[in-house]
């Protein structure tokens, strides 16, 4: 995890599994991350791209999301 601590963005788009964002929120050098104390993250399940993350159907579904978690309409 120390890698982390090299993380410099505004926001931070995380796709992942429960347990392992459960495990990274338990981190104290994630939780110390600008964009994590800003609320800046952007949390996306990974379970609906596991299938189809490599099409171009599957792309659309999370570009189409992220846009919506950063517009506030999801």
């Amino acid at each position: 995890y120390e890698v982390l601590a090299s993380i410099k963005s505004d926001y931070i788009f995380l796709m992942a599994t429960d347990e392992d964002l459960a495990q990274l929120e338990s981190n104290a050098i994630w939780n110390s991350l600008p964009a994590v104390k800003e609320r800046k993250v952007v949390k996306l399940g990974a379970s609906p791209y596991f299938n189809q993350g490599y099409s171009s159907v599957g792309r659309e579904l999370l570009v189409n999301e992220i846009g919506e978690m950063l517009n506030g309409t999801k």
